[in-house]
Parts: structure tokens; sequence; C-alpha cells
């Protein structure tokens, strides 16, 4: 069985043999020539043509047909076998035909590395030829530059040598002087004069060579010809110098940028064009250089050393350095006229052994003087710059209000002394002038100055000292500055404090005995950025946060609700709430507020000279810590009819004690206090909002209020400049527009002139009348009637009522509650009694066609010449020579009524006007239930 096995599994090795040797010989007797062709078939099949492009295939030759015909007549195997040989040749060939294909792809991709690769080469090359011409071109436009420069300087000195001759001075406007150091000397210097200073008025630069101003243009064109200078002449008379180089770099940035607006390369030239003269021209004043500078204003920033007297001085000591000024715009031939910006240094040391507190220093200006800045000081009422001080002005410390001594510092001139750089504008002075104050002194009490001394032309000093003779008032020592006194006093207390807001009170007190307000309107400016969340006793004219919202305040509150802020503007303006609110818990239950702003003096109701209200402010980065409390600035006070207020600047105080709200026997104090003080002023230009007319019974006419008293309107085609016409007693109860008929009548009655224009109606809202009732030889009468000529009412109304020679002599008021005040110049304090306080405004008559009736108050005084004896009253003795209502100053007649036409016709006249104003106002009375 073994042996059967071996020999059939011989027998099979054997049969599968067979095909691999008839395949074998199959290929062994193919020719080389067809071994190649059956290569190279795939290759030329993968070959791509262009589009359209015909594509061709080899196919085999005839005699490789022949030779496999006559390989198959050599086959003796069966059919099957054949067949298997044959797939298997097929899949020979399948494998070798991909090879092919992916070394043709690989023998593709190389050769379009080699194209792109030669193209770089050739670019390179290329690249390199045209670098190597460049060179040589701007190589030969350097030497063609060179060639064509020596050409022009040649040009330029054969030229020069043609017109140097007619460098010459000519008489006409100048004097002759001697030509220096040769015409090229001279050329030269014209040149670099020029090019030193930049910018070269003509009249200055032919004033200097002493030449026209034509020629100097004439030289200047023909520089520019040969190539000397350059630059741009402009239309004021000015020659700007700008170099090659400056130019050069103007064009190099118009082709960097490419496109260039007009407006953009003026900003941009700046930068590339230098205008700071190299050599500057120097003008001496004194001891100090006065530096003119083209189109701007340089000054010399050195002072002069400070006088020897300095160290020699043992108290204060004051200096005022003049160092430099500039003619102003417009330049004008009347030297009174012509403006100069000046600077100046003052400077306060205290040179002494005991500390200087709020130091005030006072600068006599007499040049029309405007001052614009005064570093590290204001002015004493605190006003914006700029201010005009032509008659002297006083400045105080800020913030560095406090001099210190040396001995406690260590000589710390930082400590013991400031200095005040002062810019302004004055008139009149021209160089070589120099415009110095009258005097200057040191203003704190206790301190005497002598008359100060002038060293050179610019400088002047003085040193002030104690005054041994000075006695000063026992205060209490304070921490800061003591409280000042004042008309009207402000007390800014912070009461609670927290890092990023705190609680403020507003106290207002009237310390005037005449002072009032009504309906006040406090302002003040904030300086660091804060606003008012909320307030109690008091409201905002405009409640607004849009200037929170879109502000910093909302990048650092993120979260606040700004629809409860009271007002984020800057000049919040502030008013007092009315009556009604004065118990509401939100925001009233205030002692002294919610008055209507009503601020009454002290002589009619101390409880009600005083108002105070609350805020919670809230502050800004950086003051975001307890202590980082700064006050409001530059406040201001208004009301209606009533003082002008000035506010100086807040000054830190001692810190304000309040009661315990618990009732207890003790003291809270504020965290930190400011006081603010206001002083009633009159105006440069005074227009009062009240007047007064005069009338006796010894003359028939009313001396009326002065034309325009309470001023005129520019658009008013009355006569602004003619005197007031006399009137009948009666036009007194009219208004202005119906007192026209009874004027021009009354003076054809009695022959007065009329003016054409008629004159102005005075505009006044409320006017006083004083007559002259009777005149005995014990005493006399008068009587005062107020009348309102607006349509408010004016409550807790007062007058006051000044007299010099029949003041003595007053006995009673009988309508009125009269209060005589010696101590007050002399004055009759007059006030509604109980019932007769509230002045009425202008109502409409009883009838459509009657005219308005103004609101009225009447009283008879009664006067003893007891007391003052020789006392005329026809002579105007009997007539007050000041008049006050609600605390303003009302305008006065010229004159007083002169004896004439007296008679029984002129008292029945002024009874029968008593008559009516009583029956009126009893009307009045009934009607509004008084």
């Amino acid at each position: 069985m073994e042996e059967l096995f071996v020999v059939i599994l011989s027998l099979l090795l054997f049969a599968a043999l067979i095909p691999l040797y008839l395949w074998k010989r199959r290929q062994d007797s193919r020719t080389p020539d067809e071994n190649e062709e059956e290569h190279e078939v795939p290759r030329r099949e993968t070959v791509v043509r262009a589009t359209g492009a015909r594509r061709m295939r080899r196919r085999p030759a005839a005699g490789a047909s022949t030779s496999a015909a006559a390989a198959s007549v050599e086959e003796i195997v069966d059919e099957s076998d054949d067949e298997a040989a044959v797939g298997e040749a097929k899949a020979s060939t399948k494998k070798e035909k991909k090879r092919q294909e992916r070394e043709a792809q690989r023998q593709a991709e190389q050769a379009a590395r080699d194209s792109r690769y030669s193209k770089q080469d050739k670019y390179a090359e290329m690249r390199r030829r045209k670098d190597e011409e460049r060179e040589a071109k701007e190589l030969m436009l350097e030497e063609e530059a060179k060639a064509r420069k020596a050409r022009e300087e040649e040009a330029a000195a054969l030229e020069f040598e043609r017109w140097k001759g007619d460098f010459s001075v000519d008489a006409e406007g100048t004097t002759e002087s001697e030509v220096q150091d040769g015409s090229q000397d001279l050329l030269s210097n014209f040149v670099e004069y020029i090019k030193n200073h930049k910018c070269v008025p003509l009249e200055d630069l032919a004033a200097e060579f002493k030449l026209r101003t034509q020629e100097c243009i004439n030289r200047i064109t023909s520089l520019e010809s040969m190539g000397r200078l350059s630059g741009v002449m402009d239309d004021r008379g000015k020659y700007i110098y700008i170099s090659q180089e400056e130019m050069k770099a103007v064009a190099d940035y118009i082709k960097r940028e490419g496109r260039v607006s007009i407006s953009h390369l003026a900003s941009k030239s700046n930068q590339f064009i230098d205008l700071e003269p190299k050599a500057q021209f120097v003008e001496e004043i004194g001891n100090v250089e006065e530096i003119a500078v083209c189109d701007g204003q340089d000054y010399d920033e050195t002072p002069a050393a400070p006088p020897p007297e300095q160290d020699d001085c043992n108290g204060i000591f004051l200096s005022y350095t003049f160092m430099s000024r500039l003619k102003e715009y417009p330049h004008l031939k009347n030297a009174s006229a012509q403006a100069w910006a000046f600077k100046a240094q003052a400077m306060v040391l205290n040179a002494g052994d005991e500390e200087l507190n709020a130091w005030k220093m006072f600068i006599g200006f007499q040049h029309k003087e405007i001052l614009v800045s005064a570093s590290r000081a204001v002015l004493v009422d605190a006003s914006d710059f700029p201010a005009a001080v032509g008659n002297g002005t006083y400045l105080v410390g800020s913030p560095t209000a406090d001099l210190k001594t040396s001995i406690e510092t260590a000589g710390d001139i930082d400590q013991i002394s400031v200095k005040m750089e002062i810019i302004g504008t004055q008139f009149g002075v021209k160089p070589p002038g120099v415009p110095m104050p009258r005097t200057i002194r040191l203003e704190n009490d206790g301190h005497k100055c002598p008359a100060p001394r002038v060293r050179g032309k610019s400088v002047m000093f003085v040193c002030c000292k104690r005054d041994p003779k000075y006695k000063a008032k026992k205060a209490k020592k304070t921490k800061f500055l003591p409280r000042q006194k004042g008309d009207l006093s402000f007390s800014y207390d912070v009461t609670q404090a927290y890092p990023g807001s705190y609680l403020a009170q507003v106290t207002i007190d009237n310390n005037h005995p005449l002072g009032r307000l009504d309906h006040w309107n406090l302002t003040w400016e904030w300086m660091r950025g804060e606003f008012i969340y909320t307030m109690r006793g008091a409201y905002t004219h405009r409640k607004d946060a849009s200037a929170c919202i879109y502000g910093r305040a909302s990048q650092y509150y993120p979260d606040l609700d700004f629809s409860q802020v009271m007002n984020c503007e800057k000049k919040p303006i502030i008013a007092d709430l009315p009556p009604y609110l004065a118990n509401d818990t939100k925001v009233g239950k205030l002692p002294f507020c919610c008055r209507n702003g009503t601020i009454l003096p002290k002589v009619m109701d101390e409880s009600k000279a005083k108002s105070i209200f609350q805020l919670q402010v809230y502050k800004l980065p950086p003051d975001l810590n307890r202590t980082a409390l700064n006050p409001p600035m530059k406040w201001s006070i208004e009301g209606v009819l009533n003082p002008q207020y000035k506010c100086a600047a807040p000054i830190r105080v001692d810190p304000t004690e309040f009661p315990d709200p618990s009732g207890l026997q003790a003291t809270v104090s504020a965290i930190a206090s400011w006081q603010v003080v206001c002083n009633i002023t009159r105006p440069k230009v005074k227009q009062s909002r009240c007047c007064l007319s005069f009338s006796a019974y010894y003359n028939a006419s009313v001396i009326p209020c002065n034309t325009c008293a309470c001023g005129c309107k520019e658009s008013d085609t009355c006569n602004q400049n003619a005197r007031a016409m006399f009137l009948p007693p009666e036009a007194l109860l009219v208004p202005f527009v119906n007192r026209t008929e009874k004027a021009k009548a009354w003076a054809k009655i009695k022959h007065f002139p009329v003016p054409s224009p008629l004159p102005c109606p005075d505009h006044c809202g409320v006017s006083i009348n004083w007559h002259i009732d009777t005149d005995y030889r014990s005493g006399w009468t008068a009587r005062i009637t107020l009348f309102n000529w607006d349509e408010f009412a004016f409550e807790d109304w007062y007058t006051a009522i000044q007299m010099k020679k029949a003041f003595p002599g007053y006995e009673k008021a009988y309508s009125f509650n009269g209060t005589s005040l010696p101590d007050i110049n002399n004055t009759i304090f007059f006030q509604g009694l109980k019932g007769l306080n509230f002045l009425m405004g202008e109502t409409n008559g009883t009838k459509e066609y009657d005219p308005r009736v103004p609101g009225k108050q009447q009283s008879v005084i009664s006067f003893s010449k007891k007391h003052t004896p020789g006392i005329n009253i026809q002579k105007g003795d009997g007539f007050p020579t000041r008049v006050l209502f609600n605390g303003e100053e009302c305008a006065l007649p010229p004159e007083f009524p002169r004896p004439g036409n007296a008679g029984h016709d002129s008292r029945t006249n002024f009874l029968a006007v008593l008559f009516v104003a009583v029956m009126t106002f009893v009307l009045m009375t009934d009607r509004f239930h008084i």
C-alpha cells in the first residue's frame, strides 16, 4: 500500500511540472525584439496627447504570430492545463503594466520640476541684469548731479560778481551805513540771517540790513533762482525758509503714503519742517531777554536772580519779576491800543520764624492787564480766567495756602515759598518800556509792608514784617483755617464717608442785616467727576442721568441703577423744596428746609435766616477711599429781586459740630468741613430791579423813575437817553403803556417839553413812591407806597430807608412795622404787619378795558423836628438817600421836587391817589381773602 501511495504521489507531481515546463519553453522560444515590444506597449499607451490629437497604438509584428502558432503545435497537454497557464501569464502581465505606469508618472513629475527650476533660474538672471543696469544709471546720475552743482556754483559766483555792486543802502526811510566786511560777508549774513531765523518778517529783514522791503523781496527771489535759498513767501509779509532736506522729507512722505489730502499733509508737515529759530533774536529789556518767535509765543524761561535783599529779610518777602512779552494781533500803530502778551513771576517767601496761614498778595496792575493764568494761585473772588485786573488784584494760594518756616522744615524751599507763573495781556507800554505794577504788598492781618523797591527795570520786591502795634484777637486754636465772616456763608460738611461715596450737608447762613434771598438757585462745579445720587431738602432743576450712562460713571458702576440718580451734570442747579414737602419722609424731614427758597435777614426772623439740605455724592477713580474728599468749586447763588452775591473759593475749616440726634447732651463732629463766604457786590453797570419816584405836597408833578432805571433792550425804539417826563399823581396807578397819553397831556398843561422819540420806560418790576405829605413847625409826615408790577407776589417783604438828616426824628409808621437801625447807616426797616406782609402781583382790572392793577402797600410815617433842628424839607432833607427792597438797592431819581404850584389842588390829587389806593387794597383784600 505504501509503495502504491508513493507511485500515485509521484505521478501527480510530474503532472504538475508539465505545464511549467511548457510555459518555460514558450518564453524561451520568443525573440528579444518581441520582448522589448511587449514592454514598450504599456508605456506608449500611457502617453497623454493634446486635446484633439490622435491616439496611436503599435501592433505586434507578423513574425510573432507565426512563432506562437508553431509553439502551439508542440503542446502535448490537454486543453484545461493550457488555460491555467494562460491565466497565470495574464496576471503577471497586469502587475508589470502597473509598475510601468508608476514609473512613467514619476518621470513626468521629474520633468515638470526640472522645467520649473529652469524658469526660476532665468528670472533670477534677468533680475540680476536689471539691478546692474539700475546701479549703473544711478551712478551716472550722481556724476551728472555733481557736475551740474559745480556748474551752478560757478554760475552763482559769476552772478554774484555781476550784481554785488547793487547791494547798497537807499536813503528812503533809512540812514546810510558802511558795508561791513565787504559784499561777500554782507551776502552771507543776509542768507544766514534767513536760515537761522527760519521765519522772517520782511519788514524786520529790511530794517536789519537797512534796505527797502521790495529790495529784500528781489534779493530773496534772486537767491532762490541761484539755489542759495528755498522757501515760501506768504501773504502776511513773512518769508519762511525751508531747507532741501525738509522738502525731501515731505516728498518722501507723499511717495510713501501715495494719496494724501492737503489738510492731512499740512498737519504732518510740522513733523518734517522745523520753524524754531536756530539763533533767536534777542531784545534786552532791563536784565530780561524778550524772545521773538514767528507766529508763536516763546518766553525766556530763566527768571532773574533773586535780589540780595531776600537774604536780609526777616519776615515775608514778596517779589514780582517781569520776564518777557510779545506783540499780539492785531498789530496797531497806536501804541496805547497795542496788545502785548507778557509773562511774569510772583513769589511769596516766608523768611520769618512764624508760620504764614492763608497768604494773600496784592499786585497793583495798572496797564489794563488781563490775567490768562496764574499757577499755584487763584483770584480771591474765585472768578475764572481770563480776568480783567487793570486796577489790581488779590491772589491767594491754591493748593499751597500756608507757608511754613524754614526752622520747622529744615529749609525746604517748597514748603516755605510759592512761585506763581503769571501769563496775561497788557496794553499801552511800548518797548523799551517795561509794564511793571505800581505796587505789591501782603494783605494778611498783622503784617506791615513798606513801599516796594525796584531793581533794574523788571524786578520789584518788598519785605513785610509783623506790625508790633497789631493786637490779634484771641481765637480758638484750630487745626485748619478759622472761619471767615461774610454777608452769606455756606458750610459743606461731610457727615458720612465710604470708599466710593459720602453724605454731605450744606448749610446756608444769612449774616447780613439787610440781605435776603427768594427762590434761590445754587450752582457749583464738580472738579473730580462726582455726581449726585439722592438729595433731601432740595432738588436739582434737571434730573438727568445721561452724562453718567455715557461717561466714566457707568464704566465703574455697571450695576448701579442710574434711573434713581438725581443729577450727573458738572454744574448742577439746586433749588429749595416747597413747603408742602417739608414733612415728606423721602425728601423732607430736615430742619430749616422746604421754604421755597426764602432766606430772610435776622432782623425779621432769625429762625428763617438759614437753609439746610443734604446730598449723597458718588466718587470716581482714583478717589476711591474714605479720606479722598473734595468739595465742589465755583459756588454761585442768586434769587428773585435779591442782592448780587460774589462767592470765594471753599476753604478747609475745623469740622462742624452738631447736637446729637438722639437728644443726649453730646455733640457729633463732621468728618470734614469747608466754608464758602459770599459778599454782596455792586456790578460795574448798575441795573437795579426796583426804582423810586418822588413827589411832595408843594409840587403838583411827580418825578418818576429814571429812564431805563432797570435796564433797556437794544431793540427798544424809544429814546434811552432822554429824561423821564413828569407825571400827574394818578398816573402812578397805571402801567407805563397807559401813562404815555397822561404824561403828554400833563406836559401840555404844565408847558413841559416833550422829547421825540419819547423816553423809554424804567422796566422795573417794583417801584416805590416817597411823598412828602405835610410839613409843620414841630414835625412832618411822609407817605410810602409800594407797587408790584410783576405777576408773582412777595411774601414777607421788607424795605429799608436810609435817611441822613431826618433819621433822628423818626417816630412811627402807622400801617407797617417800622424799626430804627442806627447801627446800620441810620436805616429805618419797614415790613408788613400780620395780614399785610403779602405784596400781591399785578392783576387784571375790574373790566376788560381797564388797565392792569399793580399790587400795592401803603403807610404814613411821622417825623418830629425836636431832634433835627434846622431841617429843611423843601430843600430835600425829607427824602431818603438810599432805599432797599428785599435786599435789592433801588434806583433813585436825580432830583427832588422843588417848591412851586403848591396849593390845595395838589394835595387834593394826592388824597385822591390815597383814596383810590386804599379802596383798591380793600377790594383786593376781599377778593383774595387775606
